[in-house]
């Protein structure tokens, strides 16, 4: 699955609190954070 599909998935609750889950959703996070910053800068 897409990371978009992913992230809605966990956000609704629907796959767990599985680690790998928990990890791949915060690595996402400061993806979409960093790639905020880098625009700012911009």
């Amino acid at each position: 699955m897409s990371t978009n599909e992913f992230y809605d998935l966990h956000l609704s609750g629907k796959l767990g609190d599985d680690i790998k889950y928990i990890r791949w959703a915060g690595e996402y996070e400061t993806l979409k954070k960093l790639e905020q910053d880098y625009q700012a800068l911009g």
